[in-house]
């Protein structure tokens, strides 16, 4: 299993900022050459089943309100995948424990198609920074594809 960071992601946000208010939209986008390699990763291989893709990443008091895929270009058969995340600092917090696969999983990536997730747990703020991670599983990736993962929430502030 690797671990692979998306380098620069977390330029992609409009929002969390006076005089707009707290309303964030946060778009991360991971995309592959024709080989399966995530492009504008520190990746040198193809994305492999169990493959830990960090997209971006969350502040302290964020809130997730909603989360949705946007499969432009499918990944190939059988690829699917877990979305959820993981302390930056490495240490869980028992009230909200990390979790690869806290926003969806089993998550059809092989064809093209805009997939709102049903988020189904009690919305809390982040207690902490984190990675938002991508967990490859089903198939591992060997073709040019392209996936726009959005997520809305807000900025509460840390505690």
């Amino acid at each position: 299993m690797a671990k692979i960071t998306i380098l620069g992601a977390s330029r992609n946000q409009f929002g969390g900022a006076r005089p707009y208010g707290n309303t964030t939209t946060i778009r991360s986008v991971l995309a592959t050459a024709a080989n399966g390699q995530a492009i504008g990763s520190d990746a040198v291989a193809a994305l492999a089943i169990n493959d830990v893709v960090r997209i971006n990443t969350l502040q302290p008091g964020f809130l997730v309100d909603e989360v949705k895929l946007i499969v432009s270009t499918g990944f190939g058969a059988g690829v699917q995948a877990s979305l959820g995340f993981e302390y930056l600092d490495g240490v869980d917090r028992p009230a909200l424990p990390q979790s690869p696969a806290y926003f969806g999983s089993a998550i059809d990536l092989s064809a093209a198609a805009n997939l709102r997730l049903p988020l189904t747990k009690k919305l809390a703020k982040l207690p902490a920074g984190v990675a938002v991670v991508l967990t490859i599983t089903g198939a591992a990736v060997a073709k040019a594809a392209y996936v726009d993962v959005v997520i809305n929430g807000e900025h509460l502030g840390a505690d």
